[in-house]
């Protein structure tokens, strides 16, 4: 065999293996090929919720500290020694009670006196009524002149007027005994005692300071642009603990105070604090997470989900908090997309969209 047919076929038998190869791969290929599983389709990891309709509420919290109701510090309108304290700090009192007695000697012997005087006065005045109806029946007979019974008449009412004086120091002495008896002047708890038995008590020094078991809270707020008001809800541990009864008038540092009346009793010390929250508004409609807003240079939207297809939707807000908004109307009780603002802004051009998962809780309250 010559050169030239061995070449020959020795191509021919590197080509039939090349086309037994090919035809090998092709087949694998097909065979991989129809392994493969079909494209899934378009999906996105937005979640569906459902607007409700209820109430939402905005809040702002401040610190606020607890205060009695109403408290005050007793002192005395005559000086004298503290004689006896009758009562002992964190004591309970009724009105009326008596807190403590200053020493009323002196004041006793005013009195004493001056009703001795008065007996003496008293007397008089008798002595010259007696003088005076005789004078008078002389003077009927003629056996009289007219200015002796003149006298005798101007006699008896310096005499009355003696006794009238007299009586009147009498009973102001008496009621000012009163004031050494120093009492409660409503039901209450003693805070604390300034001074002790024994001591000097001035006029206008505070003595025993009393407050009432009923707290009130205040706290302070930003003066300027403020939406606090008279009637706002308060709550604290998210439930209702009274109402804002006062707003005072004046400012320290920008900042004003305000006095929460409460409804219920806090089993706390006075002069504690607490954190409270402030309802600044409150309202009805169509409740809606924030994380389901599109904002948008012609208004707010939802994306609401309708045959397999995200739509735009255009809503009205109202007012929001940290977690939701209320708008006008709810979108025919659709469920809408929530999720971030820049993932649902692209909804509407994705087309058929399908949802991996749906949530139908609505958005808490």
């Amino acid at each position: 065999m010559t050169k030239k047919r061995i070449s020959l076929l020795i191509a021919v038998i590197i080509v039939a293996l090349i086309v037994i190869k090919a035809k090998g791969l092709l087949s694998q290929r097909v065979a991989e090929i129809s392994d493969t599983p079909l494209p899934l389709r378009q999906s996105t990891a937005v979640t569906l919720v459902h607007p409700v309709n209820g109430t939402l509420s905005r809040y702002r919290s401040f610190l606020a500290q607890i205060e009695a109701r109403k408290s005050i510090a007793l002192s005395t309108k005559l000086a004298g020694y503290i004689d006896s304290i009758d009562v002992k700090e964190a004591q309970k009192v009724r009105k009326g009670d008596r807190l403590l007695h200053i020493d009323d000697t002196e004041l006793r012997s005013s009195i004493e006196a001056l009703e001795v005087s008065l007996a003496q006065q008293t007397e008089e005045l008798e002595l010259a009524r007696n003088i005076y109806e005789r004078n008078k029946k002389l003077y009927g007979i003629g056996g009289l002149a007219k200015e002796q019974l003149d006298l005798s008449s101007i006699a008896v009412k310096a005499k009355q007027s003696i006794v009238s004086g007299t009586k009147s120091r009498i009973v102001q002495l008496q009621n000012q005994l009163e004031y050494l008896d120093i009492k409660a002047p409503f039901d209450g708890v003693v805070t604390q005692i300034d001074m002790r038995q024994g001591d000097l008590a001035v006029a206008g020094k505070s003595i025993v300071r009393l407050a009432t078991e009923e707290k009130k809270l205040l706290f302070s707020y930003p003066a300027k642009g403020s939406d606090i008001a008279i009637g706002q809800k308060v709550l604290y541990d998210k439930k209702e603990i009274g109402r804002i009864v006062n707003l005072y008038p004046n400012a320290s540092r920008d900042l004003a105070q305000a006095e929460i009346e409460l409804s219920t009793d806090l089993q706390l010390p006075i002069q504690s604090h607490i954190t409270v929250e402030i309802v600044t508004r409150q309202a009805h409609g169509c409740i809606i997470p924030n994380q389901s807003i599109v904002h948008k240079k012609d208004g707010n939207y939802l994306m609401i989900y309708q045959e397999k297809k995200f739509l735009p939707y255009k809503v009205d807000l109202l007012f929001g908090n940290e977690r939701e908004s209320l708008v006008r109307s709810c979108p025919n009780g659709l469920p809408i997309a929530s999720g971030s603002e820049t993932k649902l802004s692209e909804l509407p051009s994705l087309g058929e969209v399908y949802i991996e998962g749906e949530a139908d809780v609505p958005t808490a309250l």
